[in-house]
């Protein structure tokens, strides 16, 4: 939901009329927690703000029900120039009181192609992940119409 020209309202959901049977490993594999949910099995909501041409950023808030799990992410995006745009998003989760990952990234725009290259860590699996992306930006008024 569009609330104005630089601000934005989203949020999605997952409900069950059902419940469900699910299993909960979070205190590891030999004490499983079993539980029956229904409702919200998951949700959330969030708002992106754009503050300048150069500049955005959002906050959301993500719930599981399998798990929990409630996650409070959030993220900037700064252009620097024309050609390069730079990203980060951490990630907290409430449940734990801890921080759970955060991404970095970094765009690099030529006139075929933007380059992407990401960093992140997830400290609940204790690994550093790396990505490289090429993508060919969209030429309006050629193919599919953009909305």
């Amino acid at each position: 939901w569009q609330l104005s020209s630089s601000l934005a309202f989203a949020g999605s959901g997952l409900f069950a009329w059902d419940p469900r049977e699910v299993v909960d490993l979070t205190n590891g594999e030999n004490a499983p927690e079993f539980r029956t949910i229904n409702g919200i099995l998951r949700g959330s909501v969030g708002l992106e703000m754009n503050h300048a041409p150069d500049t955005s950023s959002y906050i959301e808030y993500r719930y599981l029900a399998a798990t929990l799990d409630e996650i409070l992410q959030a993220g900037l995006r700064y252009r620097i120039g024309r050609l390069y745009q730079f990203a980060v998003a951490p990630q907290y989760d409430l449940r734990r009181d801890e921080f759970r990952a955060a991404t970095a990234s970094i765009v690099r725009k030529t006139p075929d192609f933007d380059f992407t290259f990401t960093i992140g860590y997830d400290l609940i699996r204790d690994e550093t992940t790396f990505g490289l992306r090429l993508a060919v930006p969209q030429t309006p008024g050629i193919g599919f119409p953009a909305y």
